[in-house]
């Protein structure tokens, strides 16, 4: 997801959790594992603010879910951030609102870009729904990510990924091995190893704890 967002031109991405209901005060905290963009400029970025920030608050708070495009170079704001991103090249971005969404909390991509104000508006026109969707997807990914660390949720094998996504889809593990070239014993294990990394009781509890945690994709 990151290279599909960096071949159209959004190389620093910034993607954190917002809180946004009970606060006077909205506030984004990102995640660094979850972000390019260098730990100083987001630690600056959270720190001191940005123009480009303020809405990307509002619309979360308002729940509105279309990107929003913004211009580096034309802040007038006099702040050691903006310097260091036009300093890197950066000049314009997208920041993509991300609602809740099967388990997701409310979150917000901030994706910044060396392409001027007007190529990033054209971007948006053209490439608009795709961005978001891709956004979205980011988004679910990155959550799932973020609460299996937080669970402490051990991390599935790509064996065990596969075998349960194969599962998932309503398979038997006489299918599973065929697809997967393996034996019935060796499925049943793997199984038996993702049932007990998830904390399920079950094979259908081992699967919706794979997608609330994005071990395994949706069907």
């Amino acid at each position: 997801l990151v290279e599909e967002f960096s071949a159209d031109g959004l190389i620093h991405l910034t993607y954190g959790l917002a809180e946004v209901d009970t606060s006077e005060k909205p506030s984004l905290c990102a995640d660094l594992a979850m972000s390019t963009m260098s730990r100083a400029l987001i630690e600056q970025h959270f720190k001191h603010g940005c123009l480009a920030f303020d809405p990307l608050m509002r619309a979360l708070r308002a729940g509105r879910l279309e990107p929003l495009a913004f211009d580096i170079e034309a802040m007038e704001m006099a702040s050691d951030m903006l310097s260091e991103m036009r300093g890197i090249g950066l000049k314009s971005g997208l920041l993509f609102p991300l609602s809740p969404q099967a388990g997701c909390p409310v979150a917000g991509l901030i994706a910044a870009s060396p392409l001027s104000y007007p190529q990033i508006v054209d971007l948006l026109q053209r490439e608009g729904q795709r961005l978001v969707v891709r956004a979205h997807l980011f988004h679910a990914r990155a959550a799932g990510e973020l609460m299996r660390r937080r669970d402490g949720v051990a991390t599935l094998t790509a064996r065990e990924q596969s075998c349960l996504q194969i599962i998932s889809r309503g398979e038997r593990v006489a299918a599973v091995a065929h697809q997967l070239g393996l034996s019935e014993a060796t499925v049943e294990l793997h199984l038996r190893n993702a049932r007990h990394k998830l904390g399920a009781r079950s094979l259908p509890e081992a699967v919706a704890r794979g997608l609330l945690y994005r071990q395994i994709d949706p069907l």
